[in-house]
């Protein structure tokens, strides 16, 4: 099931008006894969409980939803994951679209190219622990190392943190001309302020 929210933000240029942002949340029942061999799909609700020292190996995710015709409307689809990892593989309709390592920082993927409007969707995310064969190539070389990297409980056992989708699963719908963030810079003695937008 899909909630959409629409922000009251919109981008006006000459006699036209964009259309404004639009949030489908992804939440509810997925399907998950855990281990090898034999093992089948089984439904899951995402997001999952982070539990702190329970051990989690590799497990995938997939959902299957239709985005509705002329929704899109020429805006660019973002997909965003608040919270997902150690390191998660993310593709769309058989295309990867990105990785992602650390579970602590919410991350976005550009979906537009591979996103089919009127049909279905098939999302899959693959998602493995902190652990030597899932560091970061030329980055984190071990657990450990993985886990100082996402400045998370060091005390806890090698190999702890778990794989897995935790935090909400969003498809955003934004304008391609659209401001993403402002960053705000005032200076007291010289009584000026300074407006960087990012784009």
């Amino acid at each position: 099931m899909c909630l959409f929210c629409g922000s009251t933000a919109l981008a006006q240029t000459s006699d036209t008006v964009a259309a404004p942002r639009t949030e489908i949340l992804l939440n509810g029942m997925w399907e998950s894969l855990r281990g090898g061999g034999s093992a089948s799909w089984v439904p899951v609700r995402v997001p999952e409980a982070l539990v702190v020292g329970r051990r989690r190996g590799p497990v995938s995710y997939r959902l299957r939803f239709t985005l509705p015709m002329e929704l899109r409307r020429d805006r660019r689809a973002l997909l965003v994951f608040e919270k997902a990892g150690h390191h998660v593989r993310v593709a769309l309709n058989g295309e990867v679209v990105g990785d992602h390592y650390g579970v602590r920082l919410p991350v976005s993927f550009d979906v537009t190219d591979a996103l089919r409007e009127g049909s279905e969707n098939e999302l899959s995310v693959s998602a493995t622990p902190a652990d030597a064969a899932n560091a970061r190539l030329g980055g984190v070389a071990s657990a450990e190392e993985a886990k100082a990297y996402d400045i998370f409980l060091v005390s806890q056992p090698s190999g702890w943190y778990p794989a897995g989708i935790f935090g909400d699963v969003t498809l955003h719908l934004v304008p391609a001309v659209r401001v993403e963030d402002v960053f705000v810079r005032t200076s007291f003695r010289h009584r000026t302020i300074g407006v960087t937008p990012s784009c």
